[in-house]
């Protein structure tokens, strides 16, 4: 530690940061309440670009009281004033402390920043001043200007978004009528609900699935052959039958063991969440979760009920090492690997990446000249290069257990001593937690409050398909309403992360503020909203393009069935998903979230093949257990053979649309609206060209009466079991079902069954 503090006053005795220019900047006319005087004439004016630089949480000044957040943090602004108004008391020789410092005295390590009688010195003069003597005036509202300017989706629209995202359903008759009841006050009870069924967890492991990239692993023996087979001999028992002669039991290993093995990380955030844990145990927890037959890759054979059932899932405890959750998981120290020279970085950017929610790159977001950095060992001496390594170089430190093949193997001679010491923030690594570096890690990790931040980061850029937004840079075009929007997301992503923290780090506080808030729940602005107002409603967006595995869920929940290939495997999820725009988690790590040509010539197809998959099989279900077609008959025709029309089948065909926009697009609509008289107008002309060719001996659309062989129902769409002759569907001599498909296949194809 003595060597860290000598390091540090050398570098605050030769930091020094180019200087900004110190212009004059006009007086605000009128009373300024001293927030806004700290925003414009400080903070704004010069304080964020001449101070912050050193003087944040990782810079060269950190030891120091001066202590700034930056922009990205939220209710940075509020800190800042706080921690300044609490200097300002300090004064030395009768003088601020914070005026002499800026004047360059007192060894002062930046030097001078402020030119005595400039308009940004009597600026921080003034500031003091007004902590002495409070100036009164009205201040304005806190928070975002959009704040009330939001129209929210309705509770019946939002419960059916909210079930779709978390649970990949459709919301129950009894859950609708409950919202129906009590309105608002029903939703957060139904949330809690939902939270609790297994499709919620699997839905959240998909999210961090996003992050982890275990896909990497999937499949033969690449996640098992990351494992020392010196450490492990029993790593692929499943394919020796020296070590399990039952060839059964083999089969079945080689069927699950590596995709369990690659999935490790998130096994154990499944357990975390159903057990009800604070999410901070997946980086502290002692033990992996695993079924008895991949436990065997570790030597571990006890504790299971039945050592040959795959689906019996219990915490165990590896032999060897230390345990830290997902840190000290063979699969997270592979797919984050390190080298000789990286010496766990690139581990520490992404723990501070995925737990903190902090880009260390962006902490040095600078240009440097190379010619400049003549320092020995310029990550510790040059003020350049430490913004970055004083902050990642100490938890690559905690790694040094763990070599690049992610394995433990302790380094015999000690850290490197041209690196930082091992620790985190402001506290080293105590020696005597040396072996269990990562241990110690992660519940550092754990009690930082950016741990629940960072988890809300992810859950924004799952449940909305789209990172955080970033705090526009002085003078970008559009600055004004950017700035609103931004501060409106930080301002919902905070409260999301205040109320996890108060639940003790229950990840569903985090999700239930995150899908009740606005920014989940946007329907538009309210009256009298301003073209800048629009513009920031663009950039925190609603509804958005569906991933392959989310549209292949809306399927099931629509229409009990999927998108399916010959041999049953669903298209979105297997052939087609990287062309949808999903990932693989090796190649592929990143989701597209615009469609392209290709993805919606892929909608287009899953239109029309589901369209003609589904229309015939739910005629032959019983009509009480029906989902599109609860109002007509297969043979309801809108006219009789002489082209009279049938007002009962009409009005039936009509109803049945109304029902199909809600079950497919969520929207209830009014008999006699724009939108059901343009889909019924479809169903009519189809109906109509289709049964003039019939009568022509024309062959329309298949062969004749009949239908084409994917059109047809054949088997029980719930068993499987081939139908009764009277009942099976093979033709469709009124041209209604194909009439009916014709109406599906232009709903599947709208946005808002694409989007959610």
């Amino acid at each position: 530690m003595t060597r860290r503090i000598a390091i540090f006053k050398y570098l605050m005795a030769i930091a020094t940061l180019a200087a900004c220019t110190d212009e004059a900047t006009p007086p605000a006319s009128g009373c300024v309440p001293t927030r806004q005087f700290f925003e414009d004439r400080v903070w704004g004016a010069f304080m964020e670009a001449t101070c912050a630089g050193c003087h944040n949480a990782q810079g060269v000044a950190r030891q120091t009281q001066l202590v700034l957040q930056s922009a990205s943090q939220p209710g940075y602004l509020d800190h800042n004033l706080a921690v300044l108004q609490k200097l300002a008391m300090v004064q030395v020789q009768g003088e601020p402390l914070l005026l002499r410092k800026a004047r360059g005295e007192l060894d002062h390590g930046g030097g001078v920043r402020l030119k005595v009688g400039s308009a940004n010195y009597q600026a921080l003069a003034q500031l003091i001043d007004r902590f002495e003597h409070p100036v009164t005036c009205t201040a304005p509202a806190k928070g975002s200007p959009l704040r009330g300017k939001l129209v929210l989706q309705g509770p019946r629209a939002s419960l059916r978004r909210i079930a779709l995202t978390l649970a990949g359903r459709l919301p129950r008759a009894d859950e609708l009528a409950s919202v129906d009841k009590d309105g608002e006050k029903a939703l957060p009870a139904l949330v809690d609900a939902l939270m609790e069924e297994p499709a919620f967890v699997a839905r959240m492991q998909e999210l961090w699935s996003d992050k982890l990239l275990v896909g990497r692993y999937l499949g033969g023996n690449n996640a098992t052959n990351l494992l020392d087979g010196k450490d492990y001999p029993q790593k692929q028992w499943y394919n020796d039958a020296k070590l399990e002669p039952d060839e059964a039991l083999r089969k079945l290993g080689q069927q699950v063991v590596n995709d369990r093995l690659a999935r490790e990380p998130l096994t154990l955030l499944g357990y975390v969440l159903q057990q009800h844990k604070p999410l901070s145990e997946i980086l502290t927890a002692d033990y992996v979760v695993h079924d008895p037959l991949t436990a065997r890759v570790y030597g571990v054979t006890e504790g299971f009920a039945d050592p040959k059932n795959p689906n019996e899932f219990k915490p165990i405890h590896v032999p060897g090492g230390e345990q830290a959750g997902m840190l000290t998981s063979p699969i997270f120290l592979n797919r984050f690997p390190t080298s000789a020279t990286n010496r766990n970085r690139h581990r520490a950017r992404t723990v501070y990446d995925l737990f903190l929610a902090t880009d260390i790159l962006k902490l040095g977001d600078r240009p440097i000249d190379p010619t400049q950095v003549t320092d020995h060992t310029p990550t510790l001496f040059n003020a350049d290069c430490t913004v970055c390594h004083t902050v990642m170089e100490p938890v690559a430190g905690t790694f040094q257990n763990w070599d690049e093949k992610g394995r433990y193997r302790p380094p015999e001679n000690g850290w490197y001593a041209d690196m930082w010491p091992p620790g985190f923030g402001q506290t080293t690594l105590p020696t005597a937690q040396k072996t269990k570096g990562l241990q110690w890690l992660g519940q550092q990790v754990a009690a930082d409050d950016r741990f629940a931040l960072a988890a809300v980061q992810v859950l924004l850029q799952g449940l909305m398909g789209r990172k955080p937004l970033i705090v526009p840079g002085k003078g970008d075009p559009g600055q004004v309403w950017q700035q609103a929007a931004w501060q409106f997301e930080q301002e919902e992503l905070l409260a999301a992360a205040t109320a996890m923290r108060s639940a003790k780090l229950e990840l569903r506080a985090a999700v239930k503020s995150l899908v009740l808030s606005p920014i989940f729940r946007i329907g538009g602005l309210a009256a009298g909203a301003k073209p800048q107002d629009r513009q920031a409603l663009a950039l925190l967006g609603g509804d958005r393009w569906l991933t392959p595995e989310e549209l292949d869920r809306k399927l099931t929940a629509v229409f009990g069935a999927t998108w399916t290939r010959w041999d049953g495997k669903g298209w979105l999820v297997e052939d087609l998903r990287l062309l949808y725009g999903g990932i693989d988690g090796g190649d592929v790590t990143e989701r597209v979230r615009s469609p392209n040509g290709v993805m919606l010539a892929i909608g287009k197809r899953l239109a029309n093949e589901m369209a003609c998959k589904v229309t015939a099989q739910d005629f032959v279900v019983d009509k009480a257990l029906r989902r599109l077609f609860l109002e007509v008959e297969r043979t309801y025709a809108p006219e009789d053979a002489n082209g009279f029309a049938i007002a009962e089948a009409q009005a039936a065909i009509k109803q049945n649309i109304a029902h199909l926009h809600e079950l497919l697009l969520g929207e209830t609509l009014p008999a006699g609206d724009d939108e059901l008289e343009r889909t019924w107008q479809l169903f009519y002309q189809t109906w109509q060209e289709g049964s003039a060719a019939l009568a022509k001996g024309e062959q329309p659309a298949g062969t004749g009466d009949y239908l084409q062989w994917q059109c047809r129902a054949l088997k029980d769409p719930a068993t499987g079991a081939d139908l009764d002759a009277k009942v099976k569907i093979e033709k469709d001599p009124e041209y209604v079902l194909r009439a009916w498909a014709a109406v599906l296949t232009y709903l599947m194809q709208d946005a808002r069954f694409l989007h959610q």
